[in-house]
């Protein structure tokens, strides 16, 4: 398996909670209000990564102006972030520090995600922070990309804004990348359909305890939970494996496992044993 980067390592801690709650914010159940609220919620989170990777883990961009003018008051900004902006730049009326894609877009790009492995994916190749000038930001937004870039490079270029350093966005990110994983989308699909597993025995437990069966229909819900017990130990021992790195054995045991789910969607005939 391929080793993660600093930048992948510190968002693994948000990319299970980042999936939960794009999962979540799908559910036909939850009110206009309740998704609003979970969008928020998925957007701190986003946020608060960029807090801690940034600049420890990733170094944001600059554009040639932000430099120059920063250049002259004797400021690095490589090494400054949204919470030291007040000490050299007094109602942050100068300098712009701004998501290269909005978090918007992020945001909707998770709702892809099939696993925590994808959503760091997705975070690796999406977020990326940049220094730009007020004057800047608002060539942006008079342009309509304040909060809509669906290429950000084109963005920046229409904008008149040159880059000191390239936009480490797509392929030029970390060395982590969903596709790597032992036969591509295997693991992936098994993360989700053991879930599945496990979600779906919660949810009629549930049922059963607020609206109990006649005696005549009782169910079996014991049964149902060893099915549910046997899904997170699948998912531990892949877990387990994983840690191990050995890309031949992951694959042998992900084949069999998945192989009682070949009629699930998104199976695929190459991944049987």
């Amino acid at each position: 398996m391929a080793e993660l980067s600093d930048f992948e390592s510190l968002a693994f801690p948000f990319a299970r909670g980042l999936l939960d709650k794009s999962r979540a914010s799908s559910n036909p159940e939850l009110s206009k209000f309740q998704r609003a609220r979970l969008a928020e919620s998925i957007a701190v989170d986003i946020r608060k990564l960029c807090d801690i990777a940034f600049p420890a883990a990733r170094r944001p961009s600059i554009s040639v102006t932000a430099k120059a003018v920063a250049d002259q008051g004797g400021i690095d900004l490589s090494r400054e972030t949204w919470h030291s902006q007040p000490r050299f730049d007094p109602g942050r009326i100068v300098f712009h520090y701004e998501h290269v894609q909005p978090v918007s877009a992020i945001r909707a790009t998770l709702n892809e995600a099939m696993s925590p492995a994808h959503v760091v994916a997705i975070l690796s190749r999406e977020l990326q922070l940049a220094w730009i000038t007020k004057d800047e930001d608002a060539r942006l937004t008079a342009l309509k990309y304040r909060s809509q870039r669906p290429d950000p490079v084109a963005a920046y270029a229409e904008a008149g804004i040159t880059l000191c350093n390239p936009i480490p966005m797509a392929s030029q990110v970390g060395a982590f990348d969903v596709t790597q994983m032992a036969r591509p989308g295997l693991l992936a699909f098994l993360d989700v359909v053991l879930q599945e597993d496990v979600l779906a025995q919660d949810s009629h437990e549930s049922e059963c305890a607020a609206v109990p069966p006649a005696p005549s229909e009782t169910c079996n819900c014991r049964l149902g939970r060893r099915l549910a017990e046997d899904a997170t130990a699948k998912r531990r021992i892949l877990s387990r494996l994983n840690e191990r790195g050995d890309d031949e054995i992951v694959d042998l045991v992900a084949s069999y496992l998945a192989f009682p789910y070949r009629t699930h969607p998104g199976h695929l005939e190459e991944w049987l044993p």
